[in-house]
């Protein structure tokens, strides 16, 4: 890489191994965790970049039904949290399957319930009728969406790929998702979604780390897919944003890891049979939970899950996100 690219390379590359080492070595309730957070952050962010302005708090509350509706919320009548909650069931989609089930259309389809089948208004009224499950994206055209895919997914531009340094090859993808026409036809949501598996594809991590919509928070301005295949300083973006979206991951390890610490110290029990570190293994997963959701988890009883929240909060170990008496909502982090 000539330019500056080559030192944006390396100090991308080097925080991402350093990311992918220590999700590795950590325990796996932690990296459970780390998981859901950066998918609701990612979220977020992603819906950011769609011109969607929304919180990852927001969704977080919104996972347990805390969070008060608002009516200027709404984005051409659609509410923008629910908005970017499509784009999280659909991160957590793709995230959740082997990379080998998602770089061809009709795999990826599959995965995020495209619907590529049908005129718009059939589909509709299947919609309407319940036949059809509901789509975790919109596809205004299917057919146009079908020629899209076939041409972002073809064996031979996957094939290329695997020719480039990982990063790189991300942000080519990335380029050749939106001059193909899947970001107008699909959406860019989805093809940021692909780029954590990509990596994986690409040998370059073990699993799903990079969640590439964080780097730009901040940076908006700087996110330009449509030019990432011919412009270098567009790559050079690209490529700082990995960086700093590692660096997000990294700070979420050190504290996700900390707070796992701190809940198994509050929560010991004090017989062998006692469900304290289940409990404490439970709270770091979940970025929100209530004491309804953690007794159904646990199968503690609700007087038992509250004495076990309660003695977390004390410890400084846990954190109350919402203040109602009647609707405590808890996370590991604040």
């Amino acid at each position: 890489m000539a330019g500056e690219a080559g030192p944006a390379l390396s100090a991308a590359v080097d925080r991402l191994a350093r990311l992918d080492e220590r999700l590795a070595a950590a325990p796996p309730a932690v990296r459970r965790g780390w998981i859901a957070h950066m998918l609701l952050d990612e979220a977020a962010a992603s819906a950011t970049l769609d011109a969607i302005a929304v919180d990852a708090d927001e969704l977080r509350l919104q996972a347990v039904g805390a969070l008060a509706a608002d009516a200027e919320r709404a984005v051409e009548g659609v509410d923008r949290v629910a908005l970017a909650a499509g784009t999280l069931r659909l991160l957590r989609a793709v995230t959740a399957r082997h990379p080998r089930q998602l770089f061809t259309a009709n795999r990826l389809a599959a995965a995020a319930r495209l619907r590529l089948k049908g005129r718009p208004g059939e589909i509709a009224a299947g919609l309407l009728q319940e036949r059809l499950p509901p789509s975790l994206v919109e596809v205004p055209d299917p057919a146009t969406a079908r020629t899209a895919l076939a041409r972002a997914l073809t064996p031979e531009a996957m094939a290329r790929w695997h020719d480039l340094p990982p990063l790189i090859a991300a942000g080519g993808f990335l380029g050749h998702w939106s001059a193909s026409g899947c970001a107008n036809a699909v959406g860019g949501a989805v093809g940021r979604a692909l780029v954590p598996q990509l990596l994986v594809r690409l040998g370059a991590t073990a699993g799903p780390v990079l969640f590439p919509a964080l780097g730009f928070r901040g940076h908006l301005g700087r996110y330009r897919p449509d030019r990432l295949l011919a412009d270098e300083s567009a790559m050079i973006a690209w490529l700082e944003a990995c960086r700093r979206a590692a660096e997000v991951g990294l700070a979420l390890h050190g504290r996700l890891s900390t707070a796992h610490q701190r809940l198994h110290a509050a929560l010991k029990p004090v017989r062998s049979t006692g469900r304290g570190g289940l409990v404490a293994d439970l709270l770091t997963e979940t970025p929100a939970v209530t004491g309804a959701i953690l007794a159904q988890r646990s199968g503690l009883s609700a007087a038992a899950t509250r004495s076990l929240l309660s003695r977390a909060v004390a410890a400084g170990a846990l954190h109350l996100l919402t203040r109602r008496d009647a609707f405590r909502v808890y996370g590991p982090l604040a």
